[in-house]
């Protein structure tokens, strides 16, 4: 597995979208990054990064897959199963419906909130809410994307910002390495030590370039992996039940979806979690968007 460290990149979903283009065949692949300046978010809004945060993606290939997997759930099924290992840090943590992370029991002003910028949730948007809401909020999302047999995903956490929601109470080079080492334990690469990790400092020159003509002069890693299973194991029959348990906290919670191709928002209180992961509402299925 070719691994990729950055101090900072403009995206590492475009980054790695790139990368499939010229090499689709060598997956499966991880690109990380401490902080991003042209961040993908929901709807085609821009990402921005916190003062402290970690931005992954990765490609692996269909067949990595749980064979009863809805491919349009991905999302759902990628982000359950990182946010347990993200509770370990704080047990507050849950997934709103399709692809965001959220923290604490907030307010629904601050859940329903939008903004131009795809930002976790600011301080200053809680001015409705009680004083003791305004540490919560968004704190990540999740992208899922199908390139040929590749499926990629995307990860952002907020680790710690005092202006946004934070995984973290507190600013630590701790936080980093941590949720780094749940990164790399979440793909079966617990046995990359600290010391192989070389952080380039940055790929701003080569976003200028849509399709980053080459990528045989950036450092990466190359780890053999014991265990290639990655995630077949790991039915989503049994993602779902469980993710089904926790839904209700996504009553009274506005989410987007496409509905006869114009794009509606619906409160989730309306709203039958289905077996697929799929939305149903006034007798219609509605997936994530992303």
């Amino acid at each position: 597995m070719r691994l990729y460290f950055f101090k900072e990149i403009s995206s590492t979903q475009e980054f790695l979208y790139s990368y499939l283009k010229n090499k689709s065949d060598d997956i499966p692949i991880l690109v990380v990054a401490l902080h991003q300046t042209n961040g993908i978010g929901s709807r085609a809004n821009k990402w921005i990064s916190p003062n402290e945060g970690i931005y992954f993606s990765f490609a692996i290939h269909k067949s990595y897959l749980p064979s009863d997997l809805p491919l349009q759930s991905s999302s759902i099924y990628f982000g359950w199963l990182f946010l347990q290992r993200l509770r370990k840090y704080n047990k507050h943590v849950w997934l709103k419906w399709p692809n965001d992370i959220y923290i604490g029991d907030v307010c629904p002003s601050l859940v329903n909130s939008e903004s131009s910028l795809d930002s976790m949730t600011s301080i200053q948007s809680a001015s409705s809410c009680n004083k003791s809401d305004i540490s919560m909020g968004k704190i990540g999302g999740i992208m899922t994307q199908v390139a040929g047999q590749s499926v990629v995903c995307g990860m952002g956490i907020n680790l710690f910002d005092s202006f946004y929601a934070s995984l973290y109470p507190h600013s630590s080079q701790q936080n980093t390495d941590q949720i780094l080492n749940e990164v790399l334990g979440f793909l079966n690469l617990n046995s990359v030590e600290s010391s192989q990790i070389l952080w380039l400092e940055s790929t701003k020159d080569l976003a200028r370039v849509s399709d980053y003509m080459s990528f045989v002069d950036i450092p990466s890693i190359e780890v053999n992996i014991a265990d290639t299973s990655f995630f077949t194991n790991i039915a989503w029959r049994d993602v779902f039940a469980k993710y089904r348990q926790e839904f209700y906290k996504n009553n009274n919670v506005i989410a987007h979806i496409i509905k006869d191709g114009i794009e509606e928002e619906v409160n989730l209180s309306n709203c039958t979690l289905c077996e697929d992961g799929s939305l149903m509402k006034d007798g219609k299925k509605f997936y994530n968007m992303r």
